[in-house]
């Protein structure tokens, strides 16, 4: 659909059959506004899954703290040494104030240890060791996690923050992990 721009506010037009919403000559009109820096939070990450192999285990969660709508469908995952994944969605990928949100490497909860993903990302490993995740939008790097061996490192965890402090999960999910996915 059709794209306006006014300042950082987005508007995006949509066939109500489509939104669920309330029609104003044949359309609904949704708003939300592009994440900018402190928006969004990484607020847990899988990097060491025992329930399923890395490459279908691994998962991070974002939370909105911000009090508005945010569209992350112009963001980017930026991984360790360059590598990123562009979020490829159709149409607006909108974030509502206070949800949280789980980009995971394998969206199928019977392979990838039970974890219900928002989104499926690829190309983006996290080491179990020192690595780094990043989330940026255009050229603005909205939250940035850089752990070493002063981080939690619990395999089968989930690094959660809590606090401002990062610690290991305590809670199980799915098939015997521990974390809070979502």
């Amino acid at each position: 659909g059709p794209l306006a721009y006014s300042c950082a506010y987005t508007s995006y037009t949509v066939d109500c059959a489509v939104a669920g919403g309330t029609c104003s000559l044949g359309s609904c009109t949704i708003g939300w506004f592009e994440p900018s820096d402190g928006d969004l939070a990484i607020t847990e990450i899988m990097r060491d899954p025992v329930a399923a192999e890395d490459s279908d285990g691994e998962w991070f969660e974002l939370t909105n703290v911000s009090g508005v709508a945010l569209d992350l469908s112009t963001c980017t995952i930026d991984g360790p040494s360059g590598v990123e994944h562009v979020i490829d969605v159709i149409g607006p990928w909108v974030v509502g104030p206070g949800d949280l949100v789980v980009l995971a490497r394998d969206g199928d909860p019977s392979v990838n240890g039970g974890v219900d993903a928002d989104y499926v990302y690829s190309g983006v490993a996290l080491n179990n060791g020192p690595d780094t995740l990043a989330l940026s939008c255009g050229s603005e790097t909205l939250d940035l996690v850089a752990w070493d061996a002063t981080f939690p490192d619990d395999p089968g965890a989930s690094m959660q923050l809590y606090d401002g402090a990062w610690c290991s999960a305590q809670t199980a999910y799915g098939d015997g992990d521990l974390g809070t996915p979502g």
